[in-house]
């Protein structure tokens, strides 16, 4: 099965947006992303896509599913209205547990940051600095539960490095031979 997924976050004529340099997708260029799909693709429903997965009718050459993320105002009084005129059909996924607790999603809360800066590329370098810093905790291996002195009380021991469920084999770095 071959399909063509197209994924929207903001559709909305962002000149009279409240944030205009938001990276979402203009009007004008949503209008223009559905003809080109009209002109050279079959836009397809989700039940034709849950259809084709579970054995029944073939997806058609060149389908294409439209997806809206995230739950956005824009989807419902932008997209929706351009959809319908277009008589496509798109999937909508809001965030459940945001919209009945009235939260906002941390990514568009850094959307939003980046959207009211002037010049966000001295916060984008901070950011960039500080993960760079921190990422190295992410390569630590995970001690497991009921390992005697963990990872460090078994090295120089010449018995196998416990990970999970494998070995990882001690080499003498004098010899080069495994222990």
């Amino acid at each position: 099965m071959e399909l063509t997924v197209v994924m929207y976050h903001y559709v909305r004529d962002l000149d009279r947006s409240r944030y205009p340099a938001i990276k979402g997708l203009r009007t004008s260029e949503f209008r223009e992303q559905l003809e080109h799909l009209r002109r050279n693709y079959t836009v397809v429903r989700m039940e034709d896509v849950a259809a084709a997965l579970v054995g029944g009718e073939k997806l058609p050459p060149r389908a294409a599913l439209l997806t809206f993320d995230d739950g956005y105002i824009d989807h419902y009084i932008t997209a929706f209205p351009i959809l319908m005129e277009f008589g496509f059909q798109g999937s909508f996924f809001p965030p459940a547990g945001p919209v009945v607790r009235g939260e906002l999603l941390d990514v568009n809360r850094i959307h939003f940051i980046l959207a009211s800066m002037r010049d966000p590329t001295t916060l984008i370098a901070t950011i960039d600095d500080f993960v760079r810093e921190h990422q190295h905790t992410h390569t630590h291996t995970q001690l497991q539960p009921g390992q005697p002195g963990g990872l460090l009380g078994q090295v120089g021991t010449g018995q196998p490095l416990r990970l999970g469920g494998g070995h990882l084999h001690q080499t003498n770095a004098a010899s080069g031979v495994a222990a």
